[in-house]
């Protein structure tokens, strides 16, 4: 494993003067015969995706930077939807039924000397593998320019129209007359969710790449600041004018509401970016792991703060965000293990049909929600709260099991 790594580092450092892309996309729905476009002696990825996966379209610029990157890698993306598919992820496609897909992305992995690794192991690797090669940019401002140009428009759209849905020609009338290039697989007249539209460009590569790149540093000084500044005050307050000592010279943005006199508690100190939010957003969106770290050490006070605190949070970041729908369903799902492990049985069907309130996420809708709730209230004899809550999630999950199915799992 670490001499593949090694292999893939090395050919990193050449990438830039000699790119070797290595990237097939097939299927479009239909069967596939993966063998066929394995290589022999590289480390093939194979990516099942949909451009109606939120999740898929964010891996995708790293899969091509990694493509682009290394001669050793050999990536097959294979789109599971259908052409005429155009209401969301095609999950009755002949390639989702013939390897038997319920959430994407999935990957399966080959490696050079033939072994194969699939399920939780192929997604853990390839996620691995990802993070040590961030996306291949250029600094030319005038393309980087036209992209948060189209990003902004994306935003307007978004802001106008919460159907989430959107088309090139739509969005045109909000760009002031650029010629915007976009991805070549989004076709003038079809339909994609919003965040799952991500421009394109062949010297740059993504709207999201590029974001990264422009704003990730900024962040991760601020966020470094503040931890120093908690570090070297134990009151736990802080001011605007304490923060920016410990920033190296950079002009960084951070929220209106933070005044450079007043005094505020760590807590409260939003530090913020145009692109990626605050430090209370990013804290908002790491809720989960902490709540299902106390779950799985009973810390069971903490659990329902935790949770009280990640709702409370989503109400204040609005249903428009992409997270609402996760922390509506993933706090009412701890709540509700956590009233179970109390013995409280009533409680925790409550709160398994507020969870089945969520309105769904790009997560819940690829992946699927977490049935564990659901199952051990099935043992009970709680069949009909369980019933309710399954018809609510099939609004937004296709894949939802039924009863009877879930029953013998």
């Amino acid at each position: 494993m670490k001499f593949i790594f090694f292999l893939l580092f090395a050919s990193l450092l050449t990438a830039a003067e000699q790119p070797l892309p290595n990237l097939t996309e097939i299927s479009f729905g239909q069967t596939v015969e993966l063998s066929v476009h394995l290589k022999k002696g590289k480390l093939n990825i194979v990516d099942f995706y949909s451009h109606y996966c939120g999740p898929c379209m964010r891996l995708l610029p790293r899969l091509h930077s990694l493509a682009s990157a290394s001669p050793e890698v050999n990536i097959i993306e294979v789109n599971i939807n259908r052409p005429a598919e155009t209401s969301g992820i095609d999950w009755k496609s002949p390639v989702a039924r013939q390897f038997n897909l319920s959430g994407i992305p999935c990957f399966r992995i080959y490696l050079p000397e033939g072994k194969m690794l699939e399920g939780d192991q192929a997604d853990n690797f390839t996620r691995d593998l990802l993070d040590n090669y961030p996306p291949f940019l250029d600094d030319q401002p005038a393309c980087i320019q036209n992209m948060k140009i189209l990003g902004e428009a994306i935003r307007l759209f978004h802001t106008q129209f919460p159907t989430r849905e959107i088309t090139l020609e739509s969005l045109k009338p909000l760009l002031p007359g650029q010629i915007i290039p976009v991805c070549p697989s989004m076709g003038t007249n079809e339909c994609y969710r919003v965040n799952a539209v991500w421009a394109q460009c062949q010297n740059h590569g993504t709207l999201y790449q590029i974001f990264q790149k422009s704003c990730g540093d900024n962040r991760r000084l601020l966020e470094s600041a503040l931890s120093k500044r908690k570090s070297e005050n134990a009151t736990g307050e802080i001011t605007l004018s304490d923060l920016k000592q410990s920033l190296p010279g950079q002009a960084l943005p951070v929220c209106e509401a933070l005044s450079s006199s007043e005094t505020y508690l760590f807590s409260t100190v939003e530090i913020r970016c145009p692109i990626h939010g605050t430090i209370r957003y990013e804290h908002y969106c790491g809720l989960f792991k902490i709540i299902k770290d106390a779950f799985a050490d009973c810390r069971t006070e903490e659990v329902k703060a935790f949770c009280s605190e990640y709702l409370g949070l989503a109400e204040s970041f609005g249903k428009n965000d992409w997270n609402y729908g996760n922390a509506v369903y993933e706090a009412n799902l701890y709540l509700g293990l956590t009233a179970l492990a109390e013995g409280d049985a009533n409680s925790a069907c409550e709160y398994l049909l507020k969870a089945g309130t969520t309105p769904g996420s790009p997560q819940l809708e690829s992946y699927g929600p977490d049935l564990s709730l659901a199952k051990k209230l099935i043992k009970l004899g709680k069949t009909a709260e369980v019933k309710q809550f399954l018809d609510q999630i099939r609004q937004f999950w296709k894949s939802c099991p039924t009863l009877e199915e879930l029953s013998k799992e």
